[in-house]
């Protein structure tokens, strides 16, 4: 995810500043993907066995709903939605930062 998105930015819209940020929007991503999977995996409802055995609504909904809503967010506050992407201005980083280093588009070997 973390190439990925790096790949797609303009150098200077995320910054050595919005590492913690994208770490955390990349994390949001991940857990948002493994628990869509497991929630399509188990369906939207499962066997509460500590009531009745009853059919409930499945508990992943809401791991899936928080970390749509965490991605949304994280994702406009770095500029990576259209609405957001208007109003982000580039700054360049500097040659030598970490942050550059890992702009820099790495070829893919065949």
């Amino acid at each position: 995810m973390w190439e990925r998105v790096l790949a797609d930015q303009a150098p200077g819209v995320i910054l050595a500043a919005h590492t913690d940020t994208f770490r955390m929007y990349c994390e949001a991503v991940a857990r948002y993907g493994e628990s869509a999977a497991l929630l399509r995996a188990s369906g939207p409802l499962v066997i509460d066995r500590h009531h009745g055995g009853g059919a409930v609504k499945n508990p992943l909904h809401q791991i899936v709903r928080d970390n749509a809503t965490l991605v949304r967010q994280l994702a406009g506050d770095l500029g990576l939605n259209p609405s957001a992407m208007s109003s982000i201005h580039a700054v360049p980083e500097p040659r030598d930062s970490a942050m550059a280093r890992l702009l820099v588009p790495r070829r893919r070997m065949s």
